[in-house]
């Protein structure tokens, strides 16, 4: 094992044992999604570098870490429906719209809001001109969340 990828993983053991109890590092590049069960300590890390496209190591109650290839995450829904990852808007004011678990806590960067009897939410949000990244975060009373990210442009339509 090179020492690129053995110093990560050590680090990783060693602040699962110091902090206990759920521990949630990640490391996501836009557009994606990560959920997380509460009850699992789950640590899940894009290694870029060594040409792999992920690796996720899950501990249990033994406290033991072994690699595997598709983690087992409980987590609950969260669909974003507008704005979508790429898109251009001319006003300032954007409104995020999606869905989640009903009654479900929402966060989109500072605003926070309720989920609706049905999962359906939205918040308003202002924009700085240029590229802004959204993060949505979707969390139920059992301590389950989803979290997206999503990048729009504000443009202005003014040259200077």
């Amino acid at each position: 094992m090179t020492m690129k990828i053995f110093m990560p993983i050590l680090l990783i053991v060693v602040g699962v044992l110091v902090i206990g109890g759920v521990l949630l590092l990640k490391r996501t590049s836009s557009g994606t999604s990560t959920t997380q069960n509460a009850g699992a300590r789950q640590i899940q890390k894009n290694i870029s570098e060594s040409g792999s496209t992920g690796a996720n190591q899950t501990s249990g109650a033994g406290g033991s870490m072994a690699p595997t290839k598709s983690p087992a995450v409980a987590g609950i829904k969260l669909t974003v429906s507008s704005p979508v990852t790429g898109s251009t808007v001319k006003a300032a004011k954007l409104t995020v719209k999606g869905i989640t678990s009903p009654g479900a806590d929402v966060s989109v960067n500072e605003t926070d809001t309720k989920a609706d009897s049905s999962g359906n939410f939205s918040a308003s949000v202002t924009l700085d001109e240029g590229e802004n990244t959204l993060i949505i975060v979707s969390s139920d009373i059992d301590g389950n969340y989803s979290e997206q990210e999503v990048i729009v442009t504000y443009d202005t339509g003014v040259t200077y």
